[in-house]
């Protein structure tokens, strides 16, 4: 079954790559050299959602925006609202996608969680965690619990 997952991820984001740069060529003549990045991103996010959904997480907000941070993913796991980043790496070569939720990275998703959580306080007081959704070459990977707050807490 992964195995089969990981080949329909892999073949997927072939397709998504070759359209992108196939459907992007004005974005390019502008000066934007990465423009079919979020058409991956959007897959990507779109792979993730449907991976989480079939474990039983259900949505609750996707591409929030904050001052300073955007949240791919706001979910419901049972009472727990999780944050889930999303990352794709193409290539394996440069690390997996977990290797990329830097520490200013987790400030910022930190930051982007408190205010959805102060936008909407019907979820505020329950527990809450940070996971990560990495995709590439070799499949989807989730990691629960990701990383967590300090100790300054929200």
């Amino acid at each position: 079954m992964l195995q089969t997952l990981a080949d329909r991820w892999r073949a997927r984001v072939l397709a998504l790559l070759a359209r992108g740069a196939r459907g992007h060529e004005g974005a390019r003549a502008r000066g934007h050299e990465n423009a079919g990045t979020g058409v991956v991103g959007a897959a990507a996010e779109s792979e993730a959602l449907t991976h989480l959904q079939a474990a039983g997480l259900k949505l609750l907000a996707r591409n929030f925006l904050a001052r300073g941070g955007e949240l791919d993913l706001v979910m419901a796991d049972g009472d727990c609202v999780v944050f889930v980043e999303v990352r794709f790496r193409a290539q394996g070569c440069h690390g997996d996608g977990l290797d990329s939720v830097s520490t200013s990275k987790q400030k910022r998703l930190i930051a982007a969680a408190r205010q959805f959580l102060a936008d909407h306080p019907r979820y505020a007081r329950r527990p809450a965690r940070f996971d990560v959704v990495a995709l590439g070459a070799g499949g989807l990977r989730w990691v629960r619990n990701a990383f967590v707050l300090d100790g300054s807490g929200w």
